[in-house]
């Protein structure tokens, strides 16, 4: 499963940060956008890189999950089609 986004590897925060979305993939269909902060992903907490690929690891082409995510303080959650 792809989700379509681009990392931001210089941020060092709990979560991923969002430098690009590709259009027409899932996240940019999910409405998440650069700046955004991957926080959770199905059941599985995102605090860095290697909990994101571990978590991207468990779907497949056609699942379906919730994302949160942060948008500046704010707590947001979208479904997301794989």
């Amino acid at each position: 499963a792809l989700l379509g986004v681009v990392s931001d590897y210089r941020y060092e925060g709990e979560g991923i940060r969002i430098d690009g979305v590709t259009e027409g993939m899932p996240a940019a269909r999910a409405g998440l956008v650069k700046g955004d902060i991957v926080v959770k992903l199905g059941d599985s907490i995102v605090v860095d890189m290697t909990s994101y690929m571990d978590a991207m690891s468990t779907f497949k082409s056609g699942d379906e999950t919730v994302i949160e995510y942060k948008r500046g303080e704010e707590l947001k959650a979208a479904q997301v089609k794989f």
